[in-house]
């Protein structure tokens, strides 16, 4: 995979006239996985969504290779970047490999079927997601992990250099969470590719990240690796936490064990 640098600079994100996040400046390792943690509303999405050009920025830039993302054609962006938001809708009697193939659009022309190369990348996609027993089944038959495991393919298929996920293991029962995040750290790390990821969960994000974010009210709390990030202080500070944080016996990464939360007007708040 080619390495590209993706740079925020003092990034405005939000909806028309509701700002969300005002002066971000970021800078996204490459090759590695991202992960960024926050309250419910701090704007992490919102961020992923102007990082990626679904959503337009309101100030400042998003660089892709010193470059303005707003001067790459669609095409050609799509290419390098992919993305899977929550909740994606399923258009109605696909099939696996069908819904798959979509992600070979940056590369095709109009009207013009897969061609050799399209159909290794789609077949390739659903061999790293394990999901060749699911290929011919429609995918509005299937559970909530395994959709998720398709959509993910998807974009796998895409074969882009940086792949970003909303919130992908969102509705999962832990046994796919952890599936999830095992495949796409080992496609990170196999393929080189860039992976940023918004969860929620704090001791799944602080194992399989790299590198972590901490967003509070549209800015950046903190940043750095996951033992920077996961202290004690940092979870009060960015979701009015208190938490003891220890190592995990078997990852040896940061792992809390919430102790309780801060309730604007209670007593001991």
């Amino acid at each position: 995979m080619q390495e590209h640098v993706l740079r925020l600079e003092h990034l405005k994100t939000g909806y028309e006239k509701r700002i969300i996040s005002e002066d971000v400046t970021l800078a996204i390792p490459p090759h590695q996985v991202t992960v960024l943690i926050g309250s419910n509303g701090c704007g992490k999405s919102t961020l992923l969504k102007t990082m990626c050009r679904l959503n337009p920025a309101l100030g400042g830039e998003v660089l892709l290779n010193e470059k303005p993302l707003s001067a790459y054609p669609s095409k050609k962006l799509a290419r390098i970047i992919g993305m899977l938001p929550q909740s994606p809708e399923v258009p109605e009697g696909i099939s696996v490999t069908d819904l798959v193939s979509r992600g070979r659009f940056p590369y095709r022309q109009f009207l013009k079927p897969l061609s050799e190369e399209d159909r290794r990348a789609v077949s390739e996609a659903i061999e790293e997601m394990h999901i060749e027993d699911l290929a011919d089944r429609n995918v509005d038959e299937l559970s909530g992990g395994q959709r998720q495991r398709v959509w993910i393919a998807l974009a796998l298929a895409q074969e882009t250099d940086i792949l970003f996920l909303d919130e992908p293991t969102t509705y999962l029962d832990v046994a796919y969470q952890v599936e999830i995040l095992e495949i796409v750290r080992q496609i990170c790390r196999k393929k080189g590719i860039t992976v940023v990821m918004v969860l929620h969960d704090i001791n799944l994000s602080a194992r399989y990240a790299d590198y972590m974010v901490a967003m509070k009210k549209g800015s950046i709390q903190a940043q750095g690796t996951p033992e920077q990030i996961i202290t004690e202080q940092n979870l009060r500070e960015v979701f009015g936490l208190s938490a003891k944080v220890m190592t995990d016996p078997v990852f040896q990464t940061p792992m809390i064990i919430p102790l309780g939360v801060d309730i604007p007007g209670s007593a001991s708040s």
